[in-house]
């Protein structure tokens, strides 16, 4: 929800349900799903669980020792892996309706309707041109190119250590690359703090403010003195942001009374 309420350019997601139990885990992934293709911002969603990124992404990024190992849509990457997946994902990835759909759809596939009325000055493209981290002697991406379109869903897939975080926190602003660059909507942003980029962070532990309530959580990112929102917009926006969540009815209630999922 407080990443949802800035409405911001662009979702970074380091796999957000990863302590979910597999039956919440797969419900959770479809709403996540639906709220990307209400909401039409770009999604950079990191996981190591190939069956989701297939079911998930529009576009996947195999990633592994910091570099890039291929990225294009799930049935190219089903059908010509350039790194070996498990038969068992391999075999269930395209199994449901809505995502024989994503894989099938063409590389020339015109922008959908919920993306083809957004003003030029809304997009968020994402841009890493040779982008190199390291963490002392750890190289944490080496070389790293990627372009991602404006209102795509992109998933980050890999191994423990394949640079997925890494990726997601140089986009953020929360690092600074060694060498590269890094832009949103066609503006240079190395130099710009994590706050001027208005992008929003889905870390994998929650962190909500226990001693707060419901409406007090989301509110809190509108209340910045950076942002000056107005006293009439923070309630607006939080009231459509929970009917959005469908927590209106939690929303004068602690924190810590949400539900794993509704955190």
């Amino acid at each position: 929800g407080r990443a949802i309420v800035r409405d911001p350019k662009c979702f970074l997601m380091d796999e957000p349900l990863g302590a979910l139990d597999a039956e919440f885990r797969e419900r959770m992934s479809e709403e996540l799903r639906a709220l990307h293709d209400r909401m039409g911002a770009t999604t950079v969603y990191v996981t190591h669980d190939q069956l989701e990124a297939m079911q998930m992404g529009d576009k996947i990024v195999v990633m592994n020792h910091g570099v890039v190992e291929q990225f294009g849509l799930p049935q190219d990457i089903y059908d010509k892996p350039r790194t070996r997946l498990p038969g068992s994902a391999r075999k269930l990835a395209c199994n449901s309706t809505a995502q024989r759909s994503r894989c099938s759809v063409s590389k020339a596939a015109a922008p959908s309707a919920l993306n083809s009325t957004k003003d030029c000055s809304a997009m968020a493209d994402v841009s890493l041109r040779n982008v190199t981290k390291a963490f002392g002697e750890t190289l944490a991406l080496d070389d790293v190119s990627l372009e991602i379109a404006d209102g795509d869903f992109v998933v980050l897939l890999g191994p423990t250590g394949a640079g997925k975080t890494t990726t997601l926190r140089l986009i953020s602003g929360l690092e600074r690359p060694d060498s590269g660059q890094i832009e949103i909507a066609g503006q240079a942003m190395v130099n710009e703090t994590p706050a001027q980029r208005n992008v929003a962070m889905v870390f994998q532990q929650y962190s909500l403010y226990p001693h707060m309530s419901v409406r007090d959580n989301l509110a809190f990112p509108l209340r910045s003195p950076i942002l000056l929102t107005p006293k009439a917009e923070v309630e607006e926006t939080v009231n459509r942001v929970a009917e959005v969540l469908h927590i209106s009815h939690k929303l004068d209630n602690k924190a810590t009374a949400l539900s794993g999922g509704e955190m």
